[in-house]
C-alpha cells in the first residue's frame, strides 16, 4: 500500500513537471503492483493526451466511470474537435447523485458553452448549483471570461481581483485583470 501511494504521488509530480517518459514508467510499475488501478490508467491517459496520442488515451478511459476520467475523456474529445460527444458526457455528469461529478460536469459544460460563444448559457449553468471546492477557481474563471465576453468588464474584474490563495489562483487573477484592463482600454479607445 505504501508503494502504491508513493508511486501515485510520484506520478502526479512527474505529470505536473511534464516528465512524460518517467511518468509512463511509473504508470507501468503502478499498474503491475496494483493490478491495473484507476490511478495508473488515469496517469497513462493523461500522459498520452499531453503527447497528442488522443485515440490511445481515449481507449484507456473508455470503460471508466470515475468523474476525473470522464472529465479527461471529455477534454480529449474537445481537443480533437468532437465537441458534441464531450458535451454529452458533461450533461450526463450534471444529473449525477455525486456532488463532485455534478461540479465537474457543470464546469466542463459551462466551458464548452463559453467556447461556443454562448456566454449567458455558460453563466446560467454555473448558477444552477454551487460547485464543490475543487472546482471553484475554474468556475470563477469561466464566469469572469463570460462576463468579459459580454462586455461586463467591471464585473469580470471584480471576480479576478478576488482570486487569492495559491499561485495558480493568483496567476489566473492577475492575467484576468490584465485582460480586463485591455478590454477597458479598447472600449475607451472605441468611443
Amino acid at each position: 500500500e505504501d508503494r502504491v501511494w508513493q508511486l501515485e504521488t510520484l506520478l502526479d509530480l512527474q505529470i505536473a513537471d511534464s516528465r512524460w517518459s518517467e511518468a509512463l514508467t511509473s504508470c507501468e510499475e503502478l499498474s503491475s503492483i496494483s493490478g491495473g488501478s484507476e490511478a495508473a490508467r488515469m496517469g497513462k491517459a493523461r500522459v498520452l493526451h499531453e503527447q497528442g496520442r488522443f485515440e490511445d488515451a481515449l481507449a484507456l478511459l473508455q470503460e471508466s466511470t470515475d468523474p476525473e476520467a470522464i472529465m479527461e475523456t471529455a477534454s480529449i474529445l474537445q481537443a480533437i474537435g468532437r465537441n458534441e460527444e464531450a458535451e454529452k458526457l458533461f450533461k450526463t455528469m450534471l444529473i449525477s447523485t455525486n456532488p463532485e461529478e455534478r461540479s465537474a460536469g457543470r464546469v466542463g459544460f459551462a466551458r464548452a458553452l463559453l467556447e461556443r460563444g454562448e456566454t449567458s448559457a455558460a453563466i446560467q449553468v454555473l448558477d444552477t448549483e454551487n460547485v464543490e471546492e475543487g472546482y471553484t477557481l475554474t468556475a470563477a474563471q469561466i464566469r469572469a471570461e463570460a462576463l468579459l465576453a459580454q462586455g461586463q468588464i467591471q464585473e469580470a474584474q471584480a471576480i479576478y481581483a478576488a482570486m487569492e490563495g495559491d499561485l495558480e489562483a493568483k496567476t489566473i487573477g492577475a492575467l484576468g485583470q490584465g485582460a480586463c484592463a485591455l478590454a477597458l482600454d479598447n472600449a475607451v479607445g472605441a468611443r
